[in-house]
């Protein structure tokens, strides 16, 4: 093999390996200019937000008073669920220990759901369900919605053991705090 000969095989090398390395900058800069592009289109009122139209009236329409809590019942509830690391089988296992504790009817203390109900109310903060993968590679949001792996690590976006056990699609899922307009926040 002649001295051109080689010097031109490791430049095709080197280039080949710019070629990949920019084709990867280039998409990241494609999917980074598809996110911009989707928070500056974003409205509460977006199908992807996940949000009923009842949660985006109390979120246009926040309380504007200071919430009072009379029940003791309640109060505890509350009182569980913010102190709590908000693992549902925590609360209710305390939830159990507290009825047994004081001796009364469970229809008396609010379950996890009624409670995060009322947490919603008093604050104007509510919860949004999203795909997304467990090592937070990505949210299958837009540009990744239509993906079934995770174009980072290859993972299936659904947990392909419950998918066969279920027939179905179920998800592995991130929750995010879609906040109100600014314009209609307490001063």
């Amino acid at each position: 093999m002649n001295l051109f000969v080689q010097h031109t095989h490791g430049f095709t090398d080197r280039l080949r390996k710019v070629n990949v390395r920019v084709s990867f900058l280039l998409d990241n800069l494609r999917h980074s200019l598809v996110f911009i592009a989707g928070l500056q289109a974003a409205s509460l009122e977006d199908h992807a937000s996940g949000l009923d139209s009842e949660t985006i009236g109390r979120l246009r329409n926040p309380p504007q008073y200071t919430a009072t809590i009379d029940d003791p019942h309640v109060r505890a509830a509350l009182e569980n669920y913010m102190h709590l690391k908000h693992s549902d089988s925590d609360f209710d296992h305390t939830r159990l220990s507290y009825i047994k504790g004081n001796n009364i009817d469970p229809a008396e203390f609010l379950t996890l759901y009624q409670t995060k109900k009322i947490a919603e109310d008093i604050t104007g903060v509510y919860s949004a369900m999203h795909d997304m993968r467990p090592n937070s590679c990505i949210g299958y949001t837009v540009p990744f919605s239509h993906l079934e792996h995770c174009p980072e690590c290859g993972w299936f976006r659904y947990d392909q053991a419950l998918l066969e056990k279920t027939s179905g699609r179920t998800k592995n899922l991130a929750c995010s705090f879609p906040l109100p307009p600014p314009s209609t926040l307490v001063p």
